[in-house]
């Protein structure tokens, strides 16, 4: 089965480095599954590695892409009720590829109610926006969000207000993030 992906050979400027490569699959592992992506977003945590900000952690040769959605191609038997569902390929070699080869344990299925470009969003923001709300309760207190205009700001703002926060201000230096903000309720 042929695979595209997008390589990451060398740390630079994402646009200057990043290459296209057509490459076939090899057989899947023990405990894997096969996932054709549908959707992989273009997430500020998928460019920074590229530049090497993150070189203390992640060597090149890698494919890029942290987020997205997919379908179940093939299964090993253990993981055969995966086959045809949708799911989020956790931790696999990377998510900017056609085809994602990923532990099954760490595949995330996905309900039938939610949309892939909202699935395919559901991993690094949410996750970032909640680990923060843990750590920093918000009961009773103003939260002053920076970026406000970002996903990830836009989920901390709706989620300070149900953990008990009394307010949520944001600051943002866009037209369009400020059309963005108003369109969430931050006040109860």
């Amino acid at each position: 089965m042929s695979n595209t992906a997008i390589w990451c050979r060398r740390f630079g400027v994402p646009e200057e480095i990043l290459q296209i490569e057509n490459t076939d699959t090899e057989a899947l592992k023990e405990n894997y599954i096969r996932v054709k992506m549908n959707l992989s977003p273009i997430n500020a945590s998928d460019l920074i590695p590229v530049t090497g900000a993150y070189g203390h952690r992640i060597t090149p040769p890698f494919i890029v892409g942290y987020e997205g959605v997919g379908e179940v191609l093939v299964a090993t038997d253990k993981w055969s009720h995966l086959k045809g569902r949708r799911v989020l390929p956790l931790r696999g070699p990377g998510t900017w590829q056609s085809i994602v080869d990923c532990n099954a344990e760490l595949a995330i299925p996905v309900p039938t109610n939610i949309s892939d470009e909202l699935a395919a969003r559901a991993y690094i923001n949410p996750l970032a926006a909640l680990m923060m709300l843990r750590f920093f309760p918000v009961k009773g207190k103003r939260v002053l969000l920076t970026a406000a205009g970002s996903d990830c700001a836009l989920y901390l703002g709706q989620w300070a207000i149900r953990f008990g926060a009394k307010s949520v201000a944001g600051i943002h230096r866009s037209p369009i993030h400020h059309k963005k903000f108003l369109h969430v309720e931050y006040c109860q």
